[in-house]
C-alpha cells in the first residue's frame, strides 16, 4: 500500500492510502522509528476504511463492484492507458444505467429499498438469464 498524504490532526498522525486510513494514536510519530512514539512506546494504530470507500464496497449499495474491479485491474495492467480499457468502462456504464433504471422503477412503484439487495439482484439476473449489460 502506498502512503499518499500525512496529516497531523490534534496530535494524531493520519496516513491516507487508496481506500484505507491508518491512524497512529501517538502524541507525535517519530519519523526515524516508524510505529514508535516520541518516548519509544509502541503506537496503537487502527486501519479503517473511510465512509465513502465503505459505501462503494458495500454489495447491497453498489451493484457494479465486479465491473469497477475489472476496470481498475485493466487500468493497472495497461499502465493507466484508458484507450486499452474502453470495453471495461462501457460495461461499467451499462451496469450503472441498468441498475439505475431498476432503482427508479422501484422508487416509482413505492418499493423499499430503492436499490435491490445483493440477493434480490442475483434473483433478477437469474430470471433474465444473466447480465444484460
Amino acid at each position: 500500500m502506498t502512503v499518499w498524504v500525512i496529516f497531523l490532526v490534534r496530535q494524531t498522525a493520519w496516513f491516507v492510502t487508496s481506500l484505507y486510513v491508518v491512524r497512529y494514536m501517538c502524541d507525535i510519530v517519530d519519523i526515524d522509528r516508524p510505529g514508535r512514539g516520541p518516548r519509544g512506546h509502541r503506537c496503537h494504530h487502527r486501519i479503517e476504511m473511510d465512509k465513502t470507500a465503505r459505501k462503494v464496497r458495500n454489495q447491497d449499495i453498489n451493484p457494479c463492484i465486479e465491473e469497477t474491479d475489472a476496470s481498475q485491474k485493466c487500468l493497472d495492467t495497461y499502465n493507466y492507458n484508458k484507450n486499452m480499457c474502453s470495453a471495461y468502462f462501457q460495461r461499467y456504464k451499462n451496469c450503472r444505467k441498468y441498475w439505475h433504471s431498476i432503482m427508479l422503477q422501484r422508487r416509482r412503484d413505492g418499493v423499499k429499498p430503492d436499490m435491490p439487495t445483493a440477493a434480490e439482484r442475483q434473483e433478477i439476473l437469474a430470471g433474465i438469464g444473466g447480465k444484460p449489460y
